[in-house]
């Protein structure tokens, strides 16, 4: 999470949407998180609304994380060797 962290900036560029760091207060831990209000659940449009805007931002989460989270896992392992 350190990685991300220190390339906040750039990443929060790639997700686009509204993703945010915040610290955990239960432990402190960084977390990145984005959040979005729907009406009500119990409307299938309303369902499909938030079934794409939940699977358009994991695709993002995940194109802009992905790399990133393996090239800093690569050099942690480097580091520990």
């Amino acid at each position: 999470m350190n990685a991300i962290v220190e390339d906040w900036p750039v990443i929060r560029a790639d997700l686009g949407g509204k993703a945010e760091i915040f610290q955990r207060p239960a432990d402190g831990r960084k977390s990145i998180c984005e959040r979005r209000r729907f009406g009500n659940a119990d409307s299938p449009a309303i369902r499909e609304q938030m079934y794409e805007w939940l699977a358009e931002r994991t695709n993002a989460f995940v194109n802009a994380l992905r790399p990133r989270v393996r090239s800093a896992a690569a050099d942690f392992q480097r580091s520990d060797e």
